[in-house]
């Protein structure tokens, strides 16, 4: 036997193996593609986002140019009085009394406790 035949029957009884798919490691591998691919989606949208807002406010008038400027409308209103509920109104109470211009608690009576209330 020549070495070529020796070769060519060593090659003839090789069988390639069969393919071996984890699927947990390929479901992991495609999973940190796809997060790859939307992190940077979301990324580039944050940039993108920046970059608008800088320009904005690049482009508004100023403060400065608002109060040069003559107002469009006057709207004139009628003080209201806060409700003496506000929170406006209990502080200036506490202001002028101190502890004894906090309102009177509002509780409900107690009721006793038992079994039957429970269900």
């Amino acid at each position: 036997m020549s070495g070529d035949e020796i070769i060519e029957s060593s090659l003839r009884r090789l069988a390639p193996t069969p393919a071996r798919l984890d699927p947990i490691t390929a479901a992991f591998a495609a999973g940190r593609r796809v997060q790859k691919r939307t992190t940077r989606l979301w990324q580039t949208v944050c940039v993108c986002l920046v970059l608008i807002t800088a320009a904005i406010g690049r482009t508004t008038p100023r403060h400065a140019d608002l109060a040069t400027s003559p107002p469009l409308a006057v709207i004139q209103q009628a003080p209201m009085m806060p409700s003496e509920q506000s929170l406006l109104m209990l502080q200036r109470d506490i202001g002028e009394k101190g502890i004894d211009g906090l309102p009177e608690e509002a509780l409900p009576p107690a009721q006793p406790a038992s079994s039957a209330n429970l269900f």
